[in-house]
């Protein structure tokens, strides 16, 4: 008679790489900035832990855009201990934007939606951020150019995604096999090099440059620090006057995004359309179409002679025992 299994025997974990192993799967060719050596550094921990479950990538953005919006929700109360709380938690939004890329490397998940999904959690938090900013200032500063500036920069960040068409470059960077060759560990590839060069039309400043440098950090993960770094000093130095003027921190970094973003938006277009991008990219596409499909007759037609070969050996062989 057997036995009924015990339902409290243990079920074995999943084995998962150690952090050495698991930095050159889910991290080769992906350190490309400061910041990112930063958040690499720790995210991979959180990556492993997450590993021991069944939680999926696209499952680790969804909770990253509940996050970026919970972190948001703290800066409208306008108050500095609040406003703290909602620039560490702005960070863990930021740490685990990396997270869920790591995540879907590991077990080969890239897709076209985890693509989206990732740009989705930047549309919704980045604007989010300067909204919430901007009401949470105005309890401060009652001045309806607190809202101008939020508005300005939220809107600013939007037209920015819509100038770059970001579900455009989802697709693009699936077509052009960027994760594939990643996770096969084959480094840049011949169209790798060819989607650079068109990155780098947009714009034209060498990536080595102190000034790219500094707008893509300011663009990209610097207004996290920066938040951070403004909710430290408001705590600090609670309200700042010059004469009759008063502000704080947080008001400095609202009215420096809120004046820059509009260029940035202005530039970037201009910049599109002054390097005639578009035609760049459509021609990069159709050469990388063309390039596969002459790939697919190649093979094809070594497939044939294969089996035609086959064949004749199989022939051979039955008239010449």
């Amino acid at each position: 008679m057997e036995l009924p299994l015990r339902s409290h025997m243990r079920v074995a974990k999943p084995r998962v790489e150690s952090i050495e192993e698991l930095r050159k799967i889910c991290q080769s060719g992906k350190v490309v900035s400061f910041n990112d050596r930063v958040e690499r550094e720790i995210s991979i921990y959180v990556t492993r832990l997450l590993l021991y479950t069944g939680i999926t990538a696209n499952q680790v953005t969804v909770l990253d855009i509940l996050i970026g919006a919970i972190a948001c929700a703290f800066f409208v109360v306008g108050r500095p201990w609040y406003t703290f709380t909602g620039a560490m938690l702005l960070q863990l939004w930021m740490l685990f934007d990396y997270v869920d890329g790591e995540i879907a490397r590991y077990r080969k998940s890239c897709s076209l939606s985890g693509i989206y999904l990732d740009e989705l959690n930047h549309m919704i938090v980045e604007p989010l951020m300067f909204v919430c900013v901007s009401f949470g200032l105005f309890q401060a500063f009652p001045d309806l150019v607190v809202f101008a500036l939020g508005f300005s920069a939220a809107l600013s960040k939007l037209m920015v995604f819509a100038a770059r068409a970001d579900v455009g470059s989802s697709v693009v960077d699936a077509l052009l096999g960027a994760e594939h060759d990643l996770i096969a560990g084959k480094g840049p590839s011949p169209a790798m090099d060819g989607y650079a060069k068109y990155l780098q039309s947009l714009v034209p400043i060498s990536r080595s440059s102190a000034l790219f440098e500094a707008i893509s950090f300011m663009h990209s993960w610097g207004k996290v620090w920066l938040i951070m770094i403004a909710s430290v000093m408001d705590i600090l130095l609670p309200m700042t006057r010059i004469g009759g003027f008063a502000f704080n921190a947080m008001y400095i970094f609202l009215v420096v995004y809120g004046v820059l973003s509009p260029l940035t938006w202005i530039g970037t277009t201009f910049l599109i359309l002054k390097n005639k991008s578009c035609d760049k990219l459509c021609l990069l596409l159709l050469r990388k179409i063309a390039h596969n499909h002459d790939l697919d007759k190649h093979y094809r037609t070594r497939a044939v002679n294969h089996a035609q070969s086959a064949k004749d050996d199989h022939l051979f062989n039955c008239n010449h025992p």
